[in-house]
């Protein structure tokens, strides 16, 4: 009788956790941004929640978002920041960029948003204002990372992060893109369409 419970609850917690996990990746990509107070692991000493940007409150709960506030975490991510205020960077270098994706949302027009991933390599680096340059129908990205004037000489965790960032092309509602079209962001480059 306990072999059967003991097989049973362990059992019960593995369907639980399965659950649990299924719920995390039925989040939608809708774009509507929010500042997650998330856990951070570090290697030598235990760190304080950071504060991280997320496309929208379910993939902030996924993450396991300790507290959320609506809109970007700004100049102070990584901390407890000022929620919505750009970051001005110190220096700035090229983001670690992995992933590029695009998302079509069926708005009237419709608006074309580049979903970026990628790393921040320690718990005071934020990204910067993405700058777009147009060639033909592609495009090409720079994203900066770096370390903003209100952190200098801080102490930051030597966590790597992730991050995601929204990008809204400029795409005229007029004339749509009818061919494939590149996108190239810190140098990595995917190519969209048929």
């Amino acid at each position: 009788m306990k072999r059967f419970l003991l097989i049973f609850f362990s059992v019960a917690a593995g369907c639980l956790a399965l659950a649990t996990a299924s719920v995390a990746h039925n989040c939608t990509r809708e774009l509507s941004p929010v500042c997650g107070l998330v856990q951070v692991q570090c290697f030598t000493t235990p760190c304080p929640p950071l504060w991280m940007d997320f496309s929208n409150s379910c993939l902030a709960k996924a993450a396991g978002a300790l507290e959320q506030r609506p809109g970007r975490c700004g100049a102070l991510e990584g901390t407890t920041g000022e929620v919505g205020k750009e970051p001005t960077l110190a220096r700035s270098y090229p983001a670690r960029v992995e992933q590029l994706s695009l998302v079509v949302a069926a708005s009237q027009p419709p608006q074309y948003i580049l979903r970026v991933t990628g790393h921040l390599m320690n718990g005071c680096e934020a990204l910067g204002q993405p700058v777009t340059q147009k060639s033909g129908d592609d495009f090409v990205i720079s994203l900066p990372a770096g370390v903003p004037v209100e952190r200098q000489g801080m102490m930051c965790s030597m966590a790597l992060r992730p991050f995601e960032t929204q990008i809204i092309l400029d795409i005229d509602p007029e004339k749509p893109i009818a061919k494939p079209f590149s996108v190239v962001v810190n140098g990595r480059r995917t190519k969209f369409g048929k």
